[in-house]
């Protein structure tokens, strides 16, 4: 049975807001795999360092995600996927200016890596609410027979962008070394737009159907 969608099966513009989202946060994370590298060696950082960076990003996302999941269920699943896709982009753009500032010589070094880490913590914990909330209006809105369909379009999302993500940054190559980040920060909030008008809030179909208690 479906969920929170009064008329039944979701519209198009609600879904390919998910996907657009979920879509948005893989490229980000590829694109930064592929500036990283030539970034790096600009801001004197060690390969430890770099690895550093993006592991406590990833530390900080799974640690962050039981607390995400209950936010879902608590604050619905709208909110939640409008506070990561926004997240996504404020802190992808955050993370693009501490590069930008180290790369104009304010920053080197032990520094650099201490002020990255922290911006990519703070990414890490502002996007992980995207997935499961993303999957639970996915759930709501679906019968048993579409739901491993809808299942698969989240799954097929973070793909898609995976693999969009270096080609961006190869299709951009000829401009500035940070656009790539500083593009995927604006179409994240031209995403979050899209979600703020076009997701519905829903809700579970084992709620909608439980009786009132008067």
């Amino acid at each position: 049975m479906t969920g929170g969608a009064a008329s039944g099966r979701p519209a198009f513009a609600a879904r390919a807001a998910l996907v657009l989202g979920l879509a948005l946060m893989a490229m980000g994370q590829t694109v930064l795999f592929a500036l990283l590298g030539p970034v790096a060696r600009e801001l004197g950082l060690t390969e430890i360092m770099v690895g550093g960076i993006v592991s406590l990003a990833a530390v900080t996302a799974v640690a962050a995600s039981p607390w995400w999941g209950r936010r879902v269920d608590r604050w619905g699943r709208r909110p939640v996927f409008l506070t990561a896709t926004a997240g996504l982009g404020v802190t992808t753009f955050g993370f693009a200016l501490t590069l930008q500032a180290g790369l104009a010589g304010l920053w080197t070094g032990l520094t650099a890596f201490v002020l990255l880490a922290a911006a990519r913590m703070i990414y890490g914990f502002a996007v992980t609410g995207a997935q499961p909330a993303a999957t639970a209006w996915m759930a709501d809105n679906t019968s048993e027979e579409e739901r491993t369909g809808g299942m698969a379009l989240i799954g097929a999302a973070f793909g898609l962008g995976a693999i969009l993500g270096p080609a961006l940054a190869w299709a951009m190559s000829g401009l500035p070394l940070l656009a790539p980040l500083y593009l995927i920060a604006a179409l994240a909030l031209l995403a979050a737009g899209l979600a703020w008008l076009k997701l519905p809030e829903t809700v579970p179909a084992e709620a909608a159907e439980a009786p009132r208690l008067s």
